[in-house]
């Protein structure tokens, strides 16, 4: 049965049809509270599925959550049917990158490890560190604790906990600017910042947490991203990425205004050749900046591209007037 265009457009309003129908260079949308942007990705699938005939595996959608990936599969499905559904390339950053990493981790430059690395919960991250501090850095951990005037068990215990804390928190935001541990010892700001702070041997933890994660074949989450990028900056194989933007023919990206640095360059490297990237977000929301998201990247997203179309989807579907206000 012919797909019936019309039929297809008519629970969208104005704003959500220009969003959909547009086609041929980099679209940001700004999409305001309870605006329908779920539906405006998900109808913008099945535009590129059925009106402009892109394979459903050179379809790239992101999303932050698998909740969010699942909702807009079975609205797909409902729409148009499951023999779609299936061979879309849709989930959750660290799902999608997970799987390239795996495909390519022989290509990951200097870095050692294989296609069965383990994917490690915070949890494990902050045994690791905990680990490091007690094995290799003692001497330091007690001078830190002795400068704070602190002997009694207890409170050591309680230091202990709060800085594993801090430096786990700290390479979490540190991966997700795209700072190894190597940019990190060039970096004399924020070596002269950790001196101040009593933290002075903040740059080796690091240095040691990379190198166990790596001896062990263990990935954080933020590796994921982080070794993502360095696998398509790899200057010795550039084939990866170019190989990835030709698969990759159009680049979906929901709640854009939560991504961070890695993120954002790992995108922009995947659509940089086509340009077919298509990007929805609320630029009054930003729920992951402890992660390093960045509301600038709507900003970079403008300069980068600049011969972008901007949407704004304004009308509010589902708050009382109250809440709208």
């Amino acid at each position: 049965m012919d797909f019936d265009t019309n039929y297809f457009l008519k629970d969208l309003n104005e704003a959500q049809q220009e969003a959909v129908l547009s086609f041929g260079r980099p679209q940001l949308v700004l999409s305001g509270a309870r605006s329908g942007k779920t539906r405006v990705l998900t109808y913008k699938i099945i535009f590129l599925l059925k009106i402009k005939n892109i394979p459903p595996e050179n379809i790239l959608a992101l999303t932050f959550t698998n909740k969010a990936a699942n909702e807009m599969k079975d609205r797909i499905t409902n729409l148009i049917g499951g023999k779609f559904t299936k061979r879309l390339i849709m989930g959750t950053f660290h799902s999608i990158f997970c799987k390239i990493l795996r495909k390519n981790i022989i290509y990951l430059e200097g870095k050692k490890f294989n296609a069965n690395f383990k994917i490690i919960a915070e949890h494990e991250s902050k045994d690791i560190i905990k680990s490091i501090i007690e094995e290799y850095f003692h001497d330091e951990f007690e001078d830190y604790l002795e400068k704070k005037g602190i002997n009694d068990n207890i409170k050591r215990k309680k230091e202990l906990t709060q800085l594993i804390k801090k430096a786990k928190e700290k390479i979490s935001l540190l991966k997700n600017r795209g700072i190894t541990y190597e940019k990190y010892f060039d970096l004399q700001n924020e070596i002269d910042k950790d001196e101040s702070d009593n933290f002075a041997f903040f740059k080796n933890i690091y240095k040691t947490y990379v190198q166990i994660c790596q001896n062990e074949n263990v990935m954080d989450f933020d590796d994921l991203l982080l070794n993502t990028l360095l696998l398509f900056g790899n200057k010795n194989n550039i084939n990866i990425l170019e190989r990835y933007q030709n698969y990759f023919q159009y680049i979906l990206v929901d709640e854009y205004q939560d991504t961070n640095i890695v993120q954002y360059e790992i995108i922009k490297a995947l659509a940089w050749k086509s340009k077919n990237i298509f990007v929805v977000g609320d630029d009054y929301q930003n729920i992951y900046s402890f992660r390093g998201a960045s509301r600038l990247n709507i900003d970079k997203f403008k300069q980068n591209f600049p011969d972008f179309k901007e949407t704004k989807l304004c009308q509010n579907y589902r708050s009382n007037s109250i809440i709208v206000k």
